[in-house]
């Protein structure tokens, strides 16, 4: 029988889409929603990947567009794509959530009630939108 690989993970990987430089809210604002989709995939026992921890230090220094051509070929090294309430704010996620639709990809889009029972708070509510 072979022995398991300790390296192989067996909870699924989601890449947390969230507004950065959009929308109604500071920068620093969506980054903390930013870190809290990812809290909440944590606790729903995914992996959260978090496009924006992984290249807001690009932010300026590479263009965005080539920003967003990292950002797809990290989402496609993903098991699913995870949403924020604000997705719709944001033409990343707009167009994450094509390149996952086209990939056939699971989408799963987290409403402000998932955040609050996982023990977080989303900095907007849906009176702001």
């Amino acid at each position: 029988m072979p022995k398991a690989n300790p390296f192989v993970l067996d909870k699924k990987s989601v890449y947390c889409a969230s507004p950065y430089n959009s929308g109604p809210l500071s920068l620093v604002d969506n980054i903390t929603n930013a870190q809290t989709l990812a809290k909440t995939a944590h606790f729903n026992n995914f992996v959260p990947v978090s496009p924006v921890e992984n290249f807001r230090h690009l932010d300026g220094e590479v263009d965005e567009r080539k920003i967003l051509e990292l950002c797809i070929e990290l989402l496609l090294s993903c098991d699913a794509l995870y949403l924020a309430p604000t997705w719709e704010g944001s033409t990343g996620a707009r167009i994450e959530r094509r390149v996952a639709k086209a990939a056939r990809m699971p989408i799963l889009s987290i409403t402000y009630e998932e955040i609050e029972e996982a023990g977080f708070k989303w900095i907007t509510g849906p009176e702001k939108f």
